[in-house]
């Protein structure tokens, strides 16, 4: 890509994204800041957002020392449309959703990559831990740090989105960042991380932030052993999530894991077995952003379901109507629908799909 040419950065007011719009500029492109507004500066999240008050000072203060103009992006509205109400809608079917996922496509690589097209801009440049492999073919390749590695929320982006991404920091560890950003002068060096803080008031729960920001009714329901026996009652079943240990609020003598969730008849089913969390066999959307659309016959892929699980081996093979099947190697323990399952061929990006049902090793269907 030609330097000199205009870029926008996504400048958050973390050490990240900082350093990622001060690297640009050393590489001699003309770098324009703009922060996302995701939500409505109410004291509740002030402080604490990614795109609150602090965060937009923090953020003008860094470009303002960079000498670069800075801007703030009004996208709450979509953030609320698109993302929160999204995630209770899955909430409410019974599944876990990733809003990380969608706010990446939708918000920063959606509506900032519009903005950019407005003013003229090549593209965006983001603080994100991952790679492109610029070509014919775009390729999004796993960060160095694989502690900070951000390929798997980034895996839903088309090829048309990743070909206009610079991502800087993809060949740096976090501790490098730190050491830039320190050499730099940047006021972000010594800045905390943010912790889904766009999402969850302090000390909230998501789902239950959801179900009172959208006036949901609660579905309560008895809480039920495989074996039948009934151990509890629970205020409503859509607050759990498969796999889940914590917060059951029972007394049990072994540790209990929720194996499913009814969101109709609020029954919430749990075990002390860990192999009844085991999945051999899960189905996928299509919707991520595959290296050919979709899959041509059965290929051989590590496969991740969650973002802290290590990939494993797996077969990925096409179905009808552009779905996926993807059969572990080995089962693999909480897997939820509704989460993203991102494929890798080594390092790089096979594909990704939104988990629409599950299989356990027993052959039940979730």
């Amino acid at each position: 890509m030609e330097k000199g040419r205009l870029v926008v950065a996504a400048v958050s007011g973390g050490v990240d994204s900082s350093v990622a719009a001060a690297l640009a500029l050393e590489q001699g492109f003309e770098v324009v800041g703009v922060t996302l507004q995701l939500r409505p500066c109410h004291e509740e999240f002030e402080g604490r957002t990614c795109c609150g008050p602090d965060a937009v000072a923090v953020a003008r203060s860094v470009c303002g020392g960079l000498g670069i103009r800075h801007y703030v992006l009004d996208v709450s509205e979509e953030f609320e449309r698109e993302v929160l109400a999204g995630s209770w809608r899955e909430y409410e079917a019974g599944r876990t959703p990733n809003p990380c996922v969608v706010c990446n496509k939708r918000m920063k690589f959606g509506k900032l990559l519009e903005w950019a097209e407005g003013i003229g801009a090549w593209g965006v440049v983001s603080g994100h831990y991952a790679t492109i492999v610029q070509g014919s073919v775009p390729v999004l390749r796993r960060g160095v740090d694989r502690g900070k590695d951000q390929s798997y929320f980034l895996a839903t982006l088309g090829k048309d989105v990743l070909s206009r991404l610079l991502m800087p920091l993809g060949s740096l560890h976090k501790v490098q960042v730190r050491e830039k950003a320190a050499m730099m002068g940047l006021s972000s060096a010594t800045r905390k991380d943010s912790q889904d803080a766009c999402f969850v008031p302090q000390g909230g729960s998501f789902p239950e932030y959801l179900r009172e920001h959208f006036r949901g009714v609660a579905v309560p329901g008895p809480i039920v052993h495989v074996d039948g026996a009934v151990l509890g009652e629970h205020k409503d079943a859509r607050m759990f999530t498969t796999g889940q240990r914590k917060g059951l609020r029972l007394v049990y003598p072994r540790p209990l894991y929720v194996v499913s969730v009814d969101p109709v008849s609020g029954v919430v089913l749990v075990s002390d077995d860990p192999e009844d969390l085991l999945v051999r066999e899960i189905e996928t959307t299509a919707d991520g952003a595959w290296a050919t659309e979709p899959p041509v016959g059965s290929v051989e892929c590590l496969v991740q379901t969650r973002y802290r699980q290590r990939a494993v081996p797996a077969l990925v093979s096409p179905l009808a109507e552009g779905r996926v099947s993807i059969r572990f190697e080995e089962p693999v323990a909480g897997v939820s629908a509704g989460q993203l399952a991102v494929c890798y061929v080594g390092d790089d990006v096979f594909g990704a799909g939104t988990i629409t049902a599950t299989r356990s090793t027993a052959g039940q269907q979730v």
